[in-house]
């Protein structure tokens, strides 16, 4: 009895369009025949899946939020995780900046000098809670990361500027965060890199966007 022989190998689009047609002339649900795309795997076929776009139809208002959820709690998850490794960072120095300390040295670094008042507005905080940064910042560990000095314009205000001691803590807090962040992407391939660099973009964009608003 002679080997059973596979069909030759057929292109994955056109079968696409002819089932596509075939389905209008008997009233199939179109539906139904894009959901079979992932039915059939590639070694059936001997050529590669169409473009997903071809065949995917759009997704409703429940299964887009479900979808957002969902990328939402993936997102916390790694954030829950990457918090972790962080403080178990700061267990070993005794040093390290808060997330409210590295805003503000980042934001001196980037002006020379700004008021407290500035400085709050900008990081996004109670009164009480910059003055706690400020006290902070100027006895870190011994060093003083920012140096205050009374506004020659304006007696009731505080001039605030960054020191050597402090552009050093945030160039090793940055080091460090960067360390974390690489150990993370290491995981992505090139394509994907590039890919999640062009999303971070966006959201980045639509975050800054959304606070410069308020």
């Amino acid at each position: 009895m002679a080997a059973k022989r596979w069909p030759r190998p057929i292109h994955w689009t056109r079968l696409s369009q002819v089932v596509n047609y075939t389905a209008r002339i008997i009233s199939i649900p179109r539906g139904f025949v894009s959901r079979t795309a992932d039915m059939f795997p590639d070694e059936i076929f001997g050529c590669p899946q169409p473009n997903r776009a071809e065949t995917v139809t759009p997704l409703s208002d429940t299964q887009n939020q479900e979808q957002l959820e969902a990328l939402g709690e993936e997102i916390f998850e790694l954030t829950n995780i990457v918090a972790k490794a962080r403080a178990q960072a700061s267990n070993k120095h005794v040093d390290t900046l808060t997330e409210t300390e590295n805003i503000a040295l980042d934001l001196l670094s980037k002006n020379p000098i700004m008021t407290v008042g500035e400085i709050q507005k900008a990081v996004g905080v109670l009164p009480a809670q910059m003055s706690r940064i400020v006290r902070s910042l100027e006895d870190k560990s011994g060093s003083a990361y920012i140096e205050c000095n009374i506004n020659p314009n304006d007696r009731r205000m505080i001039n605030v500027s960054i020191t050597t001691a402090g552009k050093k803590a945030l160039a090793n807090y940055r080091k460090a965060r960067l360390g974390m962040i690489l150990n993370v992407l290491s995981v992505l391939d090139h394509d994907e890199r590039n890919e999640f660099m062009g999303i971070m973009r966006k959201m980045r964009d639509h975050v800054s966007n959304s606070l410069s608003k308020k």
